[in-house]
This record gives C-alpha cells, sequence and structure tokens, in this order.
C-alpha cells in the first residue's frame, strides 16, 4: 500500500482535504516513475472498486492502465450503506476504528481545517456516525450524504 502523503513525512494533506481521485492519480503517477516498462492492469475490490472505477471515469483517455476489473462495487455509497445497514454496519464501523487505531498516531495534530475528534471517532457505533466525526471532515464535505455522493462512481 502506498501513502503518498507519509512518504512525505505526514499524515494529511498540506493543503485542501483527502480526495480519492487526485489521491489514487498520485499513487498511479508514483508506479509510472518506478516501473517506466511495465504495462498495469488494476483489480478493485468493493471500496477499491468503487475508487477505481471512478479514477478511470475521470482519467478515462490518460489512465496506464490496459485492463481493469470492478469486483463488489458499491457504485452509489448512499444505496449501498442503506442496503449493508442492516447486516454490516456495525461491523464496519469497528474495523475502520481498528484500522485508525493501529495509525492513531499519525492522527494527532491535524491542521485546523480538518477538525478530528479522535475520542468521538472511537466512540461511533454505526459507519454513518464514524462518517460523520472522521470520513466527511478529512474530506471537506458538509454532510455524510453530501461525502458518500461525492465518492460515489456513479456519479
Amino acid at each position: 500500500m502506498f501513502n503518498n502523503y507519509e512518504t512525505k513525512g505526514r499524515i494529511y494533506p498540506r493543503n485542501g482535504y483527502y480526495d480519492i481521485v487526485r489521491d489514487f492519480d498520485s499513487v498511479v503517477e508514483h508506479l509510472k516513475e518506478q516501473y517506466p516498462e511495465h504495462k498495469f492492469y488494476a483489480v478493485g475490490h468493493s471500496f477499491g472498486a468503487n475508487t477505481l472505477v471512478k479514477y478511470l471515469g475521470t482519467h478515462s483517455n490518460t489512465n496506464p492502465f490496459l485492463g481493469a476489473v470492478s469486483v463488489g462495487n458499491p457504485f452509489d455509497l448512499n444505496i449501498a450503506n442503506a442496503m449493508l445497514k442492516p447486516m454490516y454496519d456495525r461491523y464496519f464501523a469497528d474495523i475502520r476504528k481498528t484500522v485508525l487505531k493501529s495509525r492513531e498516531i499519525l492522527f494527532k495534530n491535524p491542521p485546523p481545517h480538518i477538525p478530528l475528534d479522535l475520542e468521538s471517532i472511537f466512540k461511533a457505533k454505526t459507519s454513518w456516525e464514524f462518517d460523520e466525526v472522521f470520513s466527511k471532515i478529512i474530506h471537506g464535505h458538509p454532510t455524510v450524504q453530501d461525502f458518500y455522493t461525492h465518492v460515489s462512481c456513479i456519479n
């Protein structure tokens, strides 16, 4: 896994917010620089599939991939979240908090424009609550629904 911010000694973007397409593009550019003679193929699963398809849709003429596969793509995160909520919501929230907890030190002292409250994040019981206190903030969106709409590859 490549995190273009950590290689620069930080977890947050210097200016602005996280952006899945811009960040994915940074990873692709890094790979192209590191392996200029290679042929590239991509496989995305679940949210990774959504990210891949969103990237391909916005870079249809400039991406380096000779082929790509999308597996288990939610396409529209507003609809997917509503459908998965009854069965998996608490599980998804817990998994995301576990990942964040393992990297908690990197999220301390955020820049002023990203006002994270780690205590609230770790108290989140649902994915929506997690996205309300974490995801929408680091991506610079006013609401969770706006965040889901923006990152959904269907848009």
